[in-house]
């Protein structure tokens, strides 16, 4: 058994792997950081209710969007409100950057029960994936969900400097789109099985986190559509399209009885491969389970049933933490196998990268000049200021409630 490399090694190992992630992240999307521009609720959300509020942004702290609070991107927009106004794009940018590479950070923690943390946090940066996740605040929830679900799998802190860190993860993630509610059984699940102080302090901390989103998730305008039957089969069809046919085999318009077909087959190896290395593997299980667990709630949430069945770019952010944990465990299991075993899962990996290499750099987006709507705010205008994605818009009031 080869020895544990010194911690100094292994830490600044891990800053790299981080740093690679941010990279790539960058790379692929290098326009957003050379031309920001706001992306969807950015705009129309979180920037105006940082600049109009009363309280500079505090007040919409815990105003909920779409059923559930967004303390994150709040957070950051606040703090945005301290650039200059023609940086404010530039900034949520960045520290949507920022805020991937400390998922990076935390996914790769030692304490994580699963191997190939390393390659889930490059996975951050590289899975195939339409974009629409990086470098913007509105979207940042389908990446820190990852930091969450790490933390569940992650084994019971041991010093005050983790449990504060497992606390903060729990927080911001909790308080930041409706994944800790998701998380709840699984964190349930652990404190059962581990039956020790710190497994309970955090299902509190969960439980509390929950208890806030679900006010907001009760008060939600009910959603006419989540009121009509679930087609199974069809939303089958979609997610074998979108995570093994799409990634696999590349855009193709396979009928839906043979994607979901090919999608259950591929789904019951992989399954059959974790079972069979269970031992080696403890924390393969539930972070397969919070993967699924987001499936289903996206299906009654998007309706994915609803969506187009040969459209493979709308909504992809639906299936970004589904892709990660993919790769995880694809990772985990070439780590952990020996012979065919190690080279079918890392195959299989180095086959969705290239599948989707000539889809890997995002191309640049129109320039809907922001410099101009900035100056126009700045001088008092009202102004309608397009953003992205294309056809999507917000207007800035005429008078700013202070300062010039």
């Amino acid at each position: 058994m080869s020895a544990k490399p010194p911690i100094w090694l292994a830490r600044t190992i891990r800053v790299l792997i981080a740093c690679a992630a941010m990279g790539l992240v960058a790379l692929r999307k290098s326009d957003s950081l050379k031309h920001p521009q706001f992306w969807a609720e950015d705009g129309g959300l979180f920037f105006l209710g940082a600049e109009l509020d009363a309280h500079h942004g505090w007040g919409e702290v815990f105003v909920p969007y779409e059923g559930y609070f967004h303390l994150l991107p709040r957070l950051l927009a606040i703090a945005g409100h301290a650039v200059a106004l023609v940086h404010v794009p530039a900034f949520y940018a960045w520290s949507a950057l920022g805020v991937t590479g400390l998922t990076a950070w935390v996914i790769q923690s030692p304490r994580v029960r699963l191997p190939g943390a390393a390659w889930a946090a490059l996975a951050l940066g590289a899975v195939p994936h339409t974009g629409e996740v990086y470098l913007n605040l509105c979207n940042l929830q389908w990446i820190t969900a990852l930091a969450l679900f790490a933390v569940v799998i992650a084994d019971d802190a041991a010093t005050g400097l983790q449990r504060c860190g497992d606390v903060c993860v729990l927080v911001v993630t909790g308080l930041t789109g409706p994944f800790i509610v998701l998380a709840l059984p699984l964190l349930a699940v652990r404190a059962w099985l581990r039956p020790r102080g710190w497994s309970r302090v955090l299902l509190g901390v969960a439980l509390g986190c929950a208890a806030v989103q679900s006010v907001a998730l009760m008060n939600r305008p009910f959603n006419s559509d989540a009121a009509l039957p679930v087609e199974w089969s069809g939303s089958a069809a979609l997610i074998s399209r979108r995570l093994v046919v799409d990634d696999l085999i590349g855009q193709r318009a396979l009928p839906a009885a043979a994607a979901a077909s090919i999608g259950a087959l591929g789904f019951a190896l992989l399954a059959a491969a974790v079972w069979r290395k269970r031992a080696q593997l403890p924390g393969a299980w539930t972070l397969a389970g919070a993967a699924f667990l987001v499936l289903v709630s996206v299906v009654y949430k998007a309706r994915l049933d609803r969506m187009p069945p040969f459209d493979f770019v709308d909504g992809d952010r639906y299936f970004f933490i589904e892709r990660v944990v993919l790769i995880w465990l694809l990772a985990a299991l070439a780590l952990t196998a020996a012979g065919l075993g190690r080279i079918i899962p890392a195959a299989l990996i180095a086959l969705a990268l290239a599948v989707n290499a000539s889809r890997f750099i995002y191309p640049p987006s129109p320039d809907l000049h922001w410099a101009r709507s900035a100056q126009r705010i700045a001088d008092g205008d009202e102004v309608r200021v397009p953003i992205l994605p294309m056809g999507f818009s917000f207007t800035y009031p005429s008078q700013h409630p202070w300062g010039p």
